[in-house]
Formats: structure tokens, sequence, C-alpha cells
């Protein structure tokens, strides 16, 4: 089975990049920073998932992802409302087969959206949204030598 490759920004972080190795730079994002715009039809409830997303996933998200994040705000609220009437209704009742489906279909669809976030570590994993540390050497290394203190030949 073949080593998952190591993302680039990683080994600019711990110093191993390459050019002639690892290949060019990747492009930076114009909106790298730029936090997305909260939707003005929100519900009050709708607005504290935004809030609560938005602060967990600050350095991830971009402008661009807001429509997605807005989705996710909405299957998240529709989820909870399904929720409420599912505590009110006992099981066996009229109805009630039809709520636990549409909470199944509003849960998935909420679950989808999630993983394109990393909202779990198995996400998390796939998506390389954490940036990982220098990685130290598991076996001793050798001693630098005076051409590695020199810089040696590139």
């Amino acid at each position: 089975m073949p080593r998952i490759r190591r993302p680039v920004e990683s080994r600019l972080l711990d110093g191993s990049y390459k050019p002639s190795r690892h290949g060019p730079l990747p492009e930076s994002d114009g909106d790298a920073h730029v936090p997305p715009v909260r939707p003005s039809d929100f519900t009050s409830v709708e607005k504290k998932f935004w809030d609560e997303l938005t602060a967990l996933l600050g350095n991830v998200i971009r402008e661009r992802d807001g429509p997605l994040l807005a989705e996710l705000c909405r299957f998240r609220y529709e989820l909870s409302l399904i929720r409420k009437e599912l505590r009110k209704t006992r099981p066996g009742a009229k109805g009630y087969n039809q709520l636990l489906v549409a909470s199944g279909i509003a849960f998935d669809k909420y679950d989808k959206i999630a993983s394109r976030f990393g909202l779990t570590p198995s996400d998390r994993a796939k998506l390389r949204a954490e940036m990982v540390g220098p990685v130290k050497a598991k076996v001793a290394t050798r001693k630098p030598t005076k051409l590695d203190k020199q810089g040696g030949p590139k």
C-alpha cells in the first residue's frame, strides 16, 4: 500500500521542502483570511449555529465556503425541529415513522456537509485540515558534519 504524501505546507513548516523534489509552491488563495458572510434570512437559532461554526472553523473556512456553511446551519436547524417533534410524539402514533424517516434524511445531509468541513476526526484525517508540526525522527540520527553546517551542495 503506498504511503500518503505529506502536503507541501507541512514540509515548509519543518524545513524539508525542496522545489526539485516536491514541486512548485501551491498558489495562495486570494481570499485566504476573508470569512464568509452570514445570510440575512437566518433565524436566531441558525445565526447561533453559524456563529458557533465560524468560531470553530475560523482558520479553515473561506469566503467561498459561505453557501455550503449556510446549508449546514439550515440542516442542523431542521434536524433540531424534527427532534423536538419526535420527543412530543410517542412511538406507534400517527406520523411517528414519517418523523423518524425525516430525521434520518436530515441527519444524513447534515453529516455529508459536515464531513466536507472536517468536523470529525476521521474527516480531518482525510482532509488534512490540521497541519502537523515538525516531525521528530523516531530513531537516532547522525551528528551534523562540516558539510551540513556549511550548507552542503544544492
